[in-house]
């Protein structure tokens, strides 16, 4: 088998890279990871094993996705800085 074939297999097809949020783990303030198993998703913290809630889940993804705005409308002021204005 060669590299090119190892990688068009169908168990590696549609498989995402893992989300992670770093030191967000309510307990212990490490890192949390999200995964997949026979009961379906979950987010579980690296450190110390902690298992989210899913209250908390929801929470840590709001917080992730307002974040995100946050830090896109920052990188587009800055390229508009480096641009030279607005145009």
């Amino acid at each position: 088998m060669n590299k090119a074939t190892l990688r068009a297999s169908p168990s590696t097809a549609g498989k995402r890279e893992p989300k992670m949020w770093l030191k967000a783990c309510p307990r212990c303030g490490g890192d949390l990871y999200e995964e997949r198993d026979v009961y379906g998703k979950f987010i579980a913290c690296l450190q110390c094993a902690y298992y989210l809630t899913e209250v908390e889940e929801v929470l840590i993804k709001y917080l992730a996705s307002r974040s995100d705005a946050v830090e896109a409308k920052r990188n587009s002021a800055k390229l508009e800085v480096i641009a030279g204005g607005k145009r």
